[in-house]
């Protein structure tokens, strides 16, 4: 019995040993600029039960480049998921996870994307790559309901996606056809109200192209409430 701990302990080490050695060879080749290298490398480190942050966004970087949106997605959350809070490699797992997310949109992933958004905001608020993945994930979000005419649920994640990024036109001129769509629906006092709302956030940018078209409407329902 002794004896078949042993060689079940030296495998065990063996096992780990493999795993590492093919870590480092892995990160050199991906370093190197040799991917099918890298892939193999890392691939063979995954299997041995690799759990280094580093390697799992290494091969969440290789699929990504091949165009593997969804399989790179589920590297990064592995990634996040075995990062420690608040470390440097946590925060750009979960902005490669959100950045999958958004190329692979479906209404499967959109618990997960607020979620990594909220520890996003959470752990990293004041970091600005994270602001920009941050709002460029709730920017979707808008979108996505604005695309259906869901306009008042889109507000709040437009007014997040501002507060995170407040200098991005997109993000603005999408918030501001929220408002106005909802002024076109209701009438008196508060469409007015939802209007002035538009050309108040509207005033932050530099008016030109959508937002120029987008103002003309808000300034239009404005005009022509008494």
């Amino acid at each position: 019995m002794k004896r078949v701990m042993i060689v079940a302990m030296v495998l065990a080490m063996a096992t780990a040993a493999f795993g590492m050695n093919a870590y480092d060879r892995g990160v050199a080749a991906y370093n190197a600029g040799k991917k099918a290298e890298a892939q193999i490398a890392l691939d063979e480190w995954a299997a041995a039960g690799g759990s280094e942050p580093q390697g799992f966004v290494l091969l969440g970087e290789l699929a990504k480049g091949r165009g593997e949106h969804a399989k790179a997605g589920e590297w990064y959350a592995k990634a996040a998921a075995s990062a420690k809070v608040g470390t440097k490699i946590r925060c750009a797992a979960l902005r490669c996870h959100l950045y999958s997310l958004t190329k692979v949109w479906a209404d499967a992933g959109i618990a997960a994307g607020d979620a990594d958004a909220a520890v996003l905001e959470k752990e990293f608020g004041e970091d600005g790559d994270a602001r920009v993945a941050r709002a460029t994930w709730w920017g979707r979000r808008q979108f996505e309901l604005l695309k259906i005419g869901n306009a008042k649920d889109s507000i709040q994640y437009g007014e997040k996606s501002i507060a995170a990024r407040g200098d991005f036109p997109l993000y603005g001129n999408n918030l501001a056809v929220a408002y106005c769509d909802v002024a076109s629906g209701v009438s008196g006092a508060d469409a007015k109200a939802w209007a002035k709302k538009a050309l108040d956030l509207l005033a932050r940018y530099k008016i030109e192209g959508k937002l120029a078209e987008t103002k003309a409407r808000a300034q239009a329902i404005t005009d022509r409430v008494k």
